[in-house]
C-alpha cells in the first residue's frame, strides 16, 4: 500500500486539472494496487481540480482511498459530485447544444 501526500506533490491549494494529471500519471504507476491520498495541510481545491480529480480516480485501476480532507474539501468533492453538469466539449456537434433565448 502507498500512501501519496498531496502536500509534498503539489502545494496546499489544488487549483489545475494538469497538476492532478500528473499526480494521478504518477499513481498509475506504482505496483501498489491501493493508494492512499492524504490530503493534510491541503487547504483549498478548486471545482475543475475536484472535478479531474473524481475522472481520474475512475479511470484508475488502483484502489484509491483519501485520508485528511478537511470538511470544506469534501463540500467540494460532494458539490462536484452532484453537479453532473455536461461540458460543452461533450457535445459532439454546435447544433446539438441547446439556447434558451430570454
Amino acid at each position: 500500500m502507498a500512501r501519496i501526500k498531496l502536500y509534498s506533490e503539489m502545494s496546499s491549494n489544488l487549483i489545475t486539472r494538469n497538476s492532478l494529471k500528473a499526480v494521478f500519471s504518477k499513481i498509475n504507476k506504482l505496483k501498489d494496487e491501493k493508494i492512499i491520498i492524504d490530503f493534510e495541510r491541503i487547504e483549498f481545491v478548486s471545482r475543475s481540480c475536484a472535478d479531474e480529480y473524481l475522472k481520474q480516480k475512475a479511470k484508475s485501476d488502483k484502489k484509491i482511498v483519501e485520508m485528511n480532507q478537511s470538511s470544506d474539501i469534501k463540500k467540494m468533492f460532494d458539490f462536484v459530485r452532484k453537479a453532473d453538469i455536461p461540458q460543452i466539449s461533450d457535445y459532439k456537434r454546435p447544433d446539438e447544444i441547446a439556447v434558451t433565448v430570454i
